[in-house]
């Protein structure tokens, strides 16, 4: 059988020692970090919210633009042949 080491008990304390030796530290913080910690949280909320949104819009202005100038070449095609036909709307 051997020994245990000494050094090792030493080095390495038990769970106990550990948690009863541990010093905590308490941040002492003013009201105005506490505000300015909510503004940033409600900022990137509503930043998150209105991203989509505008992203969304953009999309929607990007596939509409084509679709309306072939619409309105067609108004204007459908109006000139009209006209030649006498046909005043």
């Amino acid at each position: 059988m051997k020994k245990e080491s000494t050094v090792r008990k030493k080095t390495c304390p038990g769970k106990s020692d550990f948690l009863e030796n541990k010093t905590y530290v308490y941040p002492i913080r003013n009201w105005k970090e506490y505000l300015g910690e909510s503004f940033l949280i409600i900022f990137s909320v509503l930043l998150a919210l209105a991203l989509p949104n505008i992203s969304a819009k953009y999309t929607k202005k990007k596939i509409q633009k084509p679709f309306l100038k072939v619409l309105q070449m067609n108004f204007v095609v459908t109006k000139r042949r009209l006209w030649k036909c006498r046909i005043i709307i």
